[in-house]
């Protein structure tokens, strides 16, 4: 029985960054489909919390950071080892066992054609 209930149809691109086989990094691309909807960020947000959830288990570094890029907006995430903490850049922290219900428009605040944006990458 699938578990996940996400039913609609966008392309969404994975990169992932090893080293001696273990993830240091990750980007996943969305299209801006509307830079004011919350559904999407929503869902950007859980695919990302997902992400995490299924890599923390084969991790060997103490910090994994990814970043979720929709259109030029990005939003970058901090994965903690030790206490297996989810933090975003601006201090939220997750709970693992738990999804947010919604994820704010300032948390995809970066836009890759400006200053700030270009220094994040």
């Amino acid at each position: 029985v699938p578990t996940n209930t996400r039913t609609a149809v966008d392309f969404t691109v994975f990169y992932f960054v090893k080293r001696r086989g273990t993830p240091v990094f990750f980007l996943e691309v969305k299209p801006l489909t509307s830079p004011e909807g919350a559904p999407e960020r929503n869902s950007a947000d859980g695919q990302m919390c997902d992400r995490f959830a299924g890599l923390r288990h084969c991790l060997t570094i103490p910090k994994l950071y990814g970043i979720s890029a929709m259109g030029t907006r990005l939003s970058v995430y901090e994965f903690n080892t030790h206490d297996k903490s989810l933090i975003l850049e601006k201090g939220e922290q997750y709970d693992m066992g738990s999804i947010p219900d919604f994820a704010p428009r300032e948390n995809w605040k970066y836009n890759v054609f400006e200053e700030d944006g270009a220094a994040k990458l």
